[in-house]
């Protein structure tokens, strides 16, 4: 009986530790895995099998999400985003299962959700096939003011989401004037980038229009800047003048009330000499 024990021991172990050793390994796989699924699911209608790839990484990764949340006082930076890759994971899967019950009429559920996304995982990021990261805790705060808001994003244009965005700016509403910048960012970054790679200085008027991406989501950057500015959320705002500034430079902005083209980049670089002081001072009063 003891020599069957020790050999059952010794089958067991040699079973059992591969397993063990691949479930130590195998995390920030799985739940890239089950992220992709869950995306997947989404393209093609989906829901019920988003939910179920989506409650799968949620259920499996939470806790190490939070953990690696709890290590973080500002966005990683993207040769670090690895270590990260399972609060990112964890993040887009409830943004991905709050779309799902939005698109779905249940706004109730979905704003539950989103609102877990920016108390408990506000630094998850997911990457865009275009090239770069976008901020999981931004969308979530995107879908909640389409939810309240009922906005319109009209035919998706990059010319109708920036007007839109100035549109809100001009009025006060702050909130909805992100979100509509944010969106032509995001459709247009792309072809924006390529416009700006092919310039070596700002193109004649006469070809201005010619490079409507570049000045539409380099205007939405400045719009961006000027409603975090209004909201006193200065840190944010250096971020979309920086943006602009480094890597849309190019961008001009048709102004059709003095029929001219004016340059986004310049003015947010004169903002930007002094907002480092702006943030310096509105630290001592306890400002974002």
């Amino acid at each position: 009986m003891k020599k069957i024990t020790g050999c059952f021991l010794i089958i067991f172990t040699a079973l059992t530790l591969p397993f063990f050793a691949l479930a130590e390994e195998q995390p920030t796989h799985l739940s890239s895995h089950l992220t992709q699924k869950a995306w997947d699911a989404l393209a093609d209608g989906h829901f019920e099998e988003v939910h179920r790839f989506c409650d799968d990484c949620i259920k499996l990764f939470a806790d190490q999400a939070k953990e690696k949340q709890s290590m973080l006082r500002d966005f990683p930076d993207p040769q670090n985003m690895e270590f990260y890759q399972v609060l990112n994971d964890v993040g887009t899967c409830l943004f991905l299962k709050g779309r799902t019950f939005y698109m779905r009429g249940e706004n109730k559920k979905a704003r539950e959700i989103f609102q877990d996304i920016i108390d408990h995982y506000s630094f998850a990021q997911c990457w865009d096939e275009q090239g770069w990261y976008w901020k999981v805790d931004e969308a979530a705060r995107d879908q909640i003011v389409l939810m309240e808001c009922g906005l319109d994003f009209g035919d998706y244009t990059s010319q109708t989401l920036t007007a839109k965005a100035w549109s809100a700016l001009n009025e006060g509403r702050y909130d909805e004037c992100l979100v509509y910048a944010r969106k032509c960012v995001h459709l247009y970054m792309k072809f924006a980038t390529d416009m700006q790679s092919k310039l070596e200085n700002y193109p004649e008027e006469k070809r201005a229009f010619d490079y409507w991406a570049l000045n539409d989501v380099g205007t939405c950057y400045f719009i961006m800047g000027e409603a975090y500015m209004a909201k006193k959320d200065f840190k944010k705002a250096k971020e979309a003048y920086e943006n602009l500034a480094s890597r849309f430079s190019f961008a001009q902005c048709w102004d059709p009330a003095g029929q001219f083209f004016w340059k986004p980049a310049r003015q947010a670089s004169i903002t930007l000499e002094t907002l480092d002081s702006v943030i310096d001072n509105a630290k001592l009063f306890k400002v974002k």
